[in-house]
């Protein structure tokens, strides 16, 4: 989910370059658990060393800012040696160590194989409304969420005015919240949306999907104010437009009649 950090749905997330959920299982499994293993010191190389250079610590290949509960530093990263070490500093510090520089592997991979291709993740209990513009059609699902007296959360909705299913309201939900991305547009184009999905939540805040044609059998897919920067299967479209076609109480109510 992009620019909106405060709303996410994994136990990591990413804030730079975009703001979106990470995949937390690649992340623990992967960098988290090469990052651990990277800054296990293997040895001590020199104490208040004279010449940072030579370690290429003077300019360091990447820095590493971590920040937990109990640490707020920076490590710097420096070359590698013979034997496959590489040489890491505190910044600020006094000392060269030397760790294991396959550890450090996850510095030259794709960050976006750690984040998570979920483009709308949402919570139902959050959304007032879903409205899903195609051409000049406009489709208005308005979403009420009732407390009973034992404090269990009831989820209503009307489509265009109509009752619409409780079936069909979780369809429409579910689809509009499990939209992936199966690959990243490497330059994204400017095109004119053929649907727009856009959600109104609860706290007023708005979140909006657009949908142009893409390759086969594929859509490009624009987040809020982005670009049309992934590629998405037809079928997570064709999953919000079905729900719609068959959402609405009065639809079921007359089926029964001419049975």
């Amino acid at each position: 989910m992009d620019e909106a950090v405060s709303g996410s749905y994994s136990e990591f997330v990413f804030t730079q370059p975009v703001s979106c959920d990470a995949d937390d299982n690649a992340l623990s499994t992967g960098v988290l658990s090469d990052l651990q293993d990277a800054l296990t010191a293997q040895a001590i190389i020199e104490d208040e060393p004279a010449d940072l250079g030579k370690y290429g610590l003077e300019q360091p290949t990447a820095r590493l800012h971590i920040t937990t509960s109990s640490l707020d530093a920076t490590v710097l990263v420096g070359d590698t040696d013979e034997d496959g070490g590489i040489y890491l500093m505190k910044e600020g510090g006094s000392t060269v160590f030397l760790s294991s520089a396959s550890s450090f592997g996850f510095l030259k991979e794709d960050w976006n194989n750690w984040r998570s291709t979920n483009l709308m993740p949402c919570a139902l209990s959050e959304l007032s409304r879903i409205t899903v513009k195609q051409g000049d059609t406009t489709h208005t699902v308005a979403i009420t969420h009732t407390e009973d007296d034992d404090g269990e959360t009831e989820d209503t909705a009307t489509l265009d005015g109509a009752d619409m299913t409780d079936d069909a309201l979780q369809q429409l939900y579910l689809a509009v919240s499990s939209v992936n991305f199966i690959r990243l547009v490497e330059e994204p184009e400017d095109k004119h949306p053929e649907v727009t999905v856009t959600l109104t939540m609860t706290d007023g805040s708005v979140r909006s999907l657009a949908f142009a044609k893409g390759g086969s059998r594929e859509y490009l897919v624009r987040v809020n104010n982005g670009t049309f920067s992934y590629g998405v299967g037809q079928d997570d479209l064709t999953s919000i437009l079905d729900a719609l076609t068959t959402g609405s109480a009065e639809e079921d109510t007359d089926e029964d009649r001419e049975e």
